[in-house]
């Protein structure tokens, strides 16, 4: 039995369309681990550059020990149409300080599952800068030496700023992270923009941007246009409401829903209201609700019920079907 309901939830998932169902357990804890990897490069990268541990920074160039995380690498820029900019920046406090702090915010942005959109952004801005740096569209450098580059146009640098706006809208801090107590902060209620924008189920848009972008919104569009709409329904009548007669509060006739579909020939009534929506009540049917000449009173029980048909007689001897309660 669990097998065939795991296979059925799962042909359900490869065939939906409509973005915001496709997100399983298993690709959500996916994310969560794409988010610890990516988080662990920038914070592993500011560790490196201030500690000088070894690995792409020594010791001796360590931040802590005069070193510039920066000027080592904007000062070898010898490609594209932005060298003199870099060469102007490297090694400038400034350059230092957005430098390291943006590793930083980012690295613990990530791993936390916290403010991922601002990480997202800030993250794909520095992969931008970076890559106009290595520029992988130039062959050769300003000398004329081969560039290394293999790649014109993606490198890692454009797959890490892809893998951040994944991380940011497929909200990857919910899972395994902070991001659920994030997103309930007062701060962050009041400024919607920290956070991806929920629909009002209880599913987020998952990749609603990327299938916006390809033209799935088209679709979309094109299947809220083509529901059906709504049915008109006729407004209660005085006959749908129970008698308010004192003690009776919430009592309902027995009757009603008969003469809701045919009067007293058992021919169908115009309207949703047994006689017709065209034919005036009294004012002793509208406390009753007794409709001339549809129904009568019950003399003995003193309640409205359906009136005779043409030569038949009531249990009291009442032949009139116009009779009303008192």
């Amino acid at each position: 039995m669990s097998t065939h309901t795991n296979h059925a939830a799962a042909s359900h998932l490869e065939r939906v369309e409509a973005p915001g169902h496709m997100l399983t357990k298993a690709a959500a804890r996916a994310l969560a681990v794409l988010r610890y990897a990516t988080g662990f490069v920038f914070l592993w990268a500011f560790a490196d550059k201030l500690f000088g541990l070894g690995y792409s920074t020594p010791s001796a160039r360590a931040w802590i020990n005069g070193g510039s995380p920066t000027k080592g690498f904007l000062a070898s820029v010898d490609v594209g149409p932005l060298q003199g900019f870099f060469h102007t920046i490297a090694g400038t406090w400034y350059a230092n300080w957005f430098f390291m702090l943006g590793l930083l915010g980012i690295g613990i942005a990530l791993l936390a599952g916290v403010g991922t959109r601002i990480a997202a952004a800030s993250g794909a801005l520095m992969m931008a800068f970076m890559w106009l740096a290595e520029f992988p569209i130039a062959q050769h450098t300003a000398a004329g030496a081969p560039s290394g580059s293999t790649n014109p146009l993606t490198d890692y640098h454009v797959v890490y700023a892809i893998a951040l706006v994944v991380i940011a809208l497929t909200y990857a801090g919910q899972t395994w992270g902070l991001g659920k107590l994030w997103a309930k902060l007062p701060f962050v209620q009041r400024n919607r923009w920290l956070i991806a924008p929920m629909h009002h189920g209880s599913r987020p848009p998952i990749f609603c941007c990327a299938l916006a972008a390809a033209g799935g919104g088209g679709e979309r569009r094109r299947a809220v246009a083509g529901r059906r709409p709504a049915q008109r329904r006729d407004p209660p009548g005085p006959l749908d409401r129970p008698d308010p007669g004192p003690g009776a509060r919430h009592r309902r006739d027995p009757g009603r829903h008969r003469l809701r579909h045919a009067d007293s020939a058992g021919r169908p009534a115009r309207s949703g209201i047994a006689g017709g929506a065209d034919q005036p009540m009294t004012p002793a049917a509208r406390l009753s609700g007794v409709r001339d000449g549809r129904r009568r009173c019950d003399e003995r029980t003193g309640r409205a019920v359906p009136a005779l048909r043409p030569g038949a007689k009531s249990r009291a001897g009442a032949h009139s079907p116009a009779a009303h309660c008192r």
